[in-house]
């Protein structure tokens, strides 16, 4: 009789630490669960951070080259004036030039007379 109670007890032991065991794997298993779900979050967050930065990035590429060609496009027209300028200068400093001359032949003519 005191082997069947100590046996009784055992086994009631057994099926309290199996219980416990149970327990303890669906609580495990839930809070794995719970881990792969905000760690899915988590990296779905992430892909969409890297995506936004993406095209944020690509925008801001975009704009600094758009930025870039407007200004270039600028520099062109200040260029092409400025070349203009010079040949005006050019002309003005040949026709003064023309004008030396034949005022310098005009006064040469002049005090020889």
């Amino acid at each position: 009789t005191l082997v069947n109670m100590q046996k009784c007890l055992l086994d009631v032991r057994l099926s309290i630490l199996q219980r416990q065991e149970q327990e303890f794997r669906a609580r495990q298993a839930e809070a794995s669960k719970a881990l792969q779900a905000r760690l899915k979050d988590e990296a779905k967050k992430l892909e969409q951070a890297a995506k936004q930065a993406e095209k944020t990035r690509k925008a801001g590429k975009d704009h600094v080259e758009g930025l870039f060609k407007i200004l270039q496009g600028q520099m062109e027209t200040q260029l092409k004036e400025l070349e203009k300028e010079v040949r005006r200068a050019q002309k003005i400093e040949q026709d003064l030039k023309e004008q030396l001359v034949k005022c310098e032949a005009e006064h040469k003519g002049l005090k020889s007379e």
